[in-house]
C-alpha cells in the first residue's frame, strides 16, 4: 500500500508458482496458482547446500492413497503438487529457515547445521519454464544467474541475537565488507561459510 511497495517489488519482487501435475487418458494436466514474493524461504534442515534445498522444493510431494488430489469432476488422482519459480526477480533474496519449534520441548530453537550456497546460482533448473522444457524432453533453457553480492548473519539462539552482514562492493567486486553495527571492516568472502 505504502508509495514505495513498487519500488520494493520491482527490485525484489517475483512469483512462485504451486502446481498440480497429474495425468489422464495419457494427457499432462497441471492446475497452477501464481504467489508474488519478495523472498523465497528455505529450509535448512535435511538440506545440506541451497541446491538441495531448491531440488526438494521442486520435486515436492506426491498425493496418493487417501491423500489423493480430487478433480473438478470429483475424480481422485495420484499427482505431483510443487513450488517452482515463475517470475524472476531483479535482486533475488533467499531466506534460510534457521528457527523451528521443539515439539518434544516445546521451545523455539535454532538450527545450526550447514547449508552450503555458491557465489553463482543459476535459478533455471527451478523454474517453471525449465521444468516444462525437461518433462517435454525439450533442451535446458537459458541460464538464469544470480551472483552473491551479500550475505546476512545471524549470531545467537532462537530468543536472542545479533545480526550482521557481508556485503561486497559495488565498485570493486573482488572487495568484501562485514557491517556490524557502527563497525564496518574489509573482510575475505572465502571465509564466509565460517559464520
Amino acid at each position: 500500500g505504502s508509495r514505495h511497495a513498487s519500488l520494493l517489488r520491482s527490485c525484489f519482487g517475483g512469483k512462485l508458482v504451486q502446481q498440480v501435475i497429474w495425468e489422464k487418458d495419457g494427457a499432462r494436466h497441471v492446475s497452477e496458482r501464481e504467489e508474488d514474493f519478495l523472498q523465497i524461504a528455505l529450509p535448512v534442515k535435511g538440506h545440506p547446500s541451497l541446491s538441495h534445498a531448491f531440488d526438494a522444493l521442486v520435486q515436492g510431494e506426491w498425493l496418493e492413497g487417501e491423500n489423493k488430489y480430487q478433480l473438478d469432476s470429483g475424480e481422485k488422482v495420484e499427482a505431483q503438487k510443487r513450488i517452482c519459480l515463475g517470475a524472476l526477480p531483479e535482486t533475488l533474496v533467499i531466506q534460510l529457515k534457521r528457527f523451528e519449534l521443539d515439539f518434544e520441548s516445546m521451545a523455539d530453537i535454532k538450527l545450526n547445521t550447514e547449508c552450503a550456497f555458491p557465489n553463482t546460482l543459476d535459478l533455471e533448473p527451478y523454474t517453471k519454464q525449465g521444468l516444462a522444457a525437461r518433462a517435454a524432453k525439450q533442451l535446458r533453457q537459458s541460464p538464469q544467474i544470480y551472483e552473491l553480492v551479500g550475505v546476512v548473519v545471524h549470531s545467537g539462539t532462537a530468543n536472542y541475537g545479533h545480526y550482521f552482514s557481508y556485503i561486497q562492493s559495488r565498485d570493486q567486486p573482488h572487495r568484501w565488507h562485514m557491517f556490524n553495527d557502527a563497525q564496518v571492516l574489509p573482510f575475505d568472502p572465502s571465509n564466509i561459510s565460517d559464520h
